[in-house]
């Protein structure tokens, strides 16, 4: 079977809001959670692709109304740009809105 490269994370200006989930709960997500971050604007679910300490990767879980994101792009953030956390049976763990 053949894969296509994985296209580039895209550079993405995340926003900053005094919510942020936990610190500590943010940087225990894992691939398949899904995390809602705030860009252009606007806040959207990412599902975890990967994340370590510094930063987690994933790809956007929903469709958007600024042009500059769309479905299954992939983003790259910190950590302390998440509001939520759902693992893959939707168990929210973090706090925020």
């Amino acid at each position: 079977m053949i894969r296509k490269r994985s296209k580039k994370s895209k550079r993405v200006a995340f926003s900053n809001c005094p919510e942020y989930c936990p610190l500590t709960r943010a940087k225990k997500c894992k691939r398949g959670d899904i995390v809602k971050v705030s860009a252009y604007a606007e806040r959207f679910w990412v599902r975890v692709v990967s994340s370590n300490s510094r930063r987690i990767c994933g790809r956007v879980d929903n469709n958007l109304l600024t042009p500059k994101l769309k479905y299954n792009d992939r983003v790259c953030f910190s950590p302390r740009k998440v509001y939520r956390v759902l693992d893959k049976s939707g168990k929210e763990h973090g706090g925020g809105l």
